[in-house]
């Protein structure tokens, strides 16, 4: 089972152990950033093997995620020298 990691506001993630409620009964991470919260009070979470996505964590972090890439055309091929006939001889 994989362990869920809490978000904090600053889009970076934080496990759930460093993070304690503090005076201000505000959840925040041992360094002082506050947790994210959803809609119902909870705190937001994130499975830890997530972390491990780039797009996810692009995600979260309010970052556009990257662009799909596309193959580059084919280069047109040379020209190919047309038929050159020979030239009539002179009698």
């Amino acid at each position: 089972m994989s362990k869920e990691l809490y978000l904090l506001v600053d889009g970076t993630h934080a496990d759930p152990d460093d993070c304690d409620v503090g005076a201000d009964h505000e959840l925040r991470h041992a360094n002082g950033v506050p947790v994210a919260l959803r809609e119902d009070g909870k705190p937001q979470t994130i499975a830890a093997g997530a972390v491990e996505n780039k797009n996810v964590e692009a995600a979260n972090a309010g970052e556009a995620p990257p662009r799909e890439m596309k193959p580059e055309p084919a280069p047109k091929p040379a020209p190919r020298a047309g038929y050159k006939t020979r030239g009539r001889r002179a009698r």
